[in-house]
C-alpha cells in the first residue's frame, strides 16, 4: 500500500542533515568519553602526588606551563585554567 499518510515522508535534506548531526554527535561523545577517561588519570596522578601539591586548605594545586591545575577536596572537583598574569610576568 502507498499513498498520503501510510508509507513515510522522505526529504532528502532532512535525511542529510540528520545524518551530519548524528555524525558530529556521535563525534562529541566519543570526545567526552575520552576526556572523562583522561580526567579520571590525572586525579588519581594528582592523589599520587599529594605530598608535594597540597595546600594548607587541603586543596591539591599544580602549576603547568601556563596552566594551574586545582584539585578541591571533599567532593573532589578538577579545575584546569589558565595562570592569571601577574603583574610581575606583565613586566617581563
Amino acid at each position: 500500500m502507498k499513498g498520503p499518510g501510510i508509507s513515510p515522508v522522505k526529504i532528502p535534506i532532512l535525511d542529510k542533515l540528520a545524518r551530519k548531526y548524528v555524525a558530529h554527535r556521535d563525534e562529541r561523545l566519543e570526545a567526552l568519553r575520552h576526556e572523562v577517561e583522561t580526567k579520571e588519570k590525572l586525579v588519581q596522578a594528582m592523589h599520587l602526588h599529594t605530598a608535594q601539591i597540597k595546600t594548607p586548605s587541603g586543596t591539591l594545586v599544580y602549576h603547568y606551563d601556563e596552566m594551574v591545575i586545582t584539585l578541591f577536596p571533599g567532593k573532589e572537583k578538577l579545575k584546569v585554567e589558565a595562570e592569571p598574569i601577574t603583574k610581575e610576568k606583565k613586566d617581563a
